[in-house]
């Protein structure tokens, strides 16, 4: 028969404080909270030695956010996750790989990280390179192609952090000078992004499934560097971009692309969004010339002329 004594009265009452307290996690928190304190000191070390700033920033950055988390573990005694991890969960790692491989970056250098989720069978690498530039690429499969995008996006348009740069698309030419000094990157939305699309004319001239936007509303012609005969301007559609989705986007250039002195300058952002995208992007239209604002059903009853030039 099974015989209950001390040691196991011992071990379920701490087993109960456990539960209660949460002795374990607190413990964690501590642990935790002293690496990272440990981290920053080594950081603030590491900038005045050979070893370099670069590095000693990235351990320092990383010693503050596990103090901080730590701390927070100790009081609370609730697991949270650092803000290392959560940023690498919107990168694409797997939840259950994001801390280990936050920590594989504290390691400093480059780092590479080959992650496959049980849950998901998502196949993701993450490289760290020296300059803490961090990229990844993924696949949804063992024989699923992988595409590479990077956490950074320095292009200058406003959504900038609402996105991450991936493998740049080809462009033919004629659309490539649109962009200031033929710079533009191919991107994937992290979240939904609102654009806004100015269109309207004859036959020949823009209209609403066209695929030039900016990300302000109203912005003038000369930002948008948009010609009278290429577009009225009339309309203005207010679009919204799911999360995920993939679009070339840079600065507006000047028009004509090789003059001296042109005629518009641009310097507004430009989104060239997918082609043929589909129409329930379209959140409303609002006329300039009335300033009545259309859902896409209304507007296409009232101006079907307006919705596209293709037969």
């Amino acid at each position: 028969m099974f015989q209950y004594g001390k040691a196991d009265a011992l071990t379920d009452n701490l087993v109960y404080k456990d539960g209660k307290y949460q002795l374990s996690t607190r413990a964690g928190g501590l642990i935790q909270a002293a690496g990272g304190a440990v981290e920053i000191i080594g950081g603030a070390v590491s900038c005045g030695t050979g070893i370099g700033c670069a590095v000693g920033a990235v351990m320092a950055t990383q010693g503050i956010d596990n103090l901080y988390i730590g701390s927070n573990i100790l009081e609370s005694g609730k697991p949270i996750k650092t803000m290392g991890a959560q940023g690498l969960e919107a990168l694409g790692v797997p939840p259950e790989y994001s801390e280990i491989t936050y920590a594989a970056i504290g390691l400093g250098g480059s780092v590479t990280t080959v992650l496959t989720s049980p849950k998901t069978g998502k196949t993701v690498t993450v490289l760290v390179d020296k300059g803490s530039r961090i990229t990844r690429s993924f696949s949804e499969g063992k024989n699923a192609p992988h595409v590479t995008v990077d956490s950074k996006s320095p292009i200058g348009t406003k959504i900038d952090k609402s996105v991450v740069v991936t493998n740049r698309e080809f462009l033919p030419d004629g659309v490539v000078k649109t962009f200031r000094d033929r710079k533009y990157e191919t991107v994937i939305t992290q979240e939904p992004i609102t654009v806004f699309r100015k269109f309207g004319g004859t036959d020949k001239q823009a209209k609403l499934d066209g695929g030039y936007a900016t990300t302000e509303r109203n912005v003038g012609r000369n930002d948008t560097a948009v010609y009278k005969k290429w577009s009225t301007s009339r309309f203005e559609a207010e679009i919204e971009i799911p999360q995920d989705t993939k679009l070339n986007i840079g600065i507006v250039g000047k028009q004509p692309p090789s003059s001296d002195t042109p005629k518009y300058r641009g310097g507004g952002d430009q989104i060239l969004l997918p082609r043929d995208y589909p129409m329930d992007w379209v959140k409303s239209i609002r006329d300039g010339k009335t300033g009545k604002v259309y859902t896409y059903e209304e507007f296409k009853v009232a101006f079907p002329d307006q919705v596209t030039n293709k037969r």
